[in-house]
């Protein structure tokens, strides 16, 4: 019998096969990873957009009272230290300065405790400056937002 070799022959050792099927690994563990920091992303932009609904819904309530309203009054009689948030993100050093005063007003929707301080005459005389802060937890952490009005009497 005759054999026939071929010169040229086609195909694919199994070495590499083996490199192509270990890149081809790589590549789809780097995609997952992009794609587990994205839903990441995803979710702390959802709560952050919430949190900032919220405290506008909160200020907008706030700021169509009337100017002599009750609820525009510092129950606590704390100013501008009030406008201070009540509550620092954990991973924030305390320093001798930064006290943490009391709300004047606080209730809680959902993961979210909403604050708000008034400071009677600030930044004048007649006006009422609002700040409200919204705290929620995420992975472990305090996350808050400031938003800041003044109101004037009409």
């Amino acid at each position: 019998m005759n054999k026939i070799i071929k010169e040229n022959q086609n195909g694919f050792t199994l070495i590499e096969i083996m490199i192509a099927i270990t890149v081809f690994a790589i590549g789809i563990l780097g995609v997952a990873a992009m794609q587990i920091a994205a839903i990441e992303g995803n979710s702390s932009a959802n709560g952050l957009t919430e949190a900032a609904a919220i405290g506008q819904d909160k200020i907008e309530e706030l700021m169509a009272l009337d100017y002599n309203n009750n609820a525009l009054n510092d129950t606590d009689g704390d100013g501008t230290n009030g406008l201070r948030d009540p509550l620092p993100p954990p991973p924030l050093p305390q320093v001798p300065d930064s006290v943490t005063y009391p709300p004047d007003y606080q209730l809680t929707s959902g993961p979210y405790t909403i604050s708000w301080n008034i400071a009677v005459n600030v930044p004048g005389t007649n006006t009422k400056t609002i700040r409200v802060i919204v705290i929620w937890n995420e992975n472990g952490r305090n996350r808050l937002v400031n938003i800041n009005a003044i109101k004037a009497p009409l």
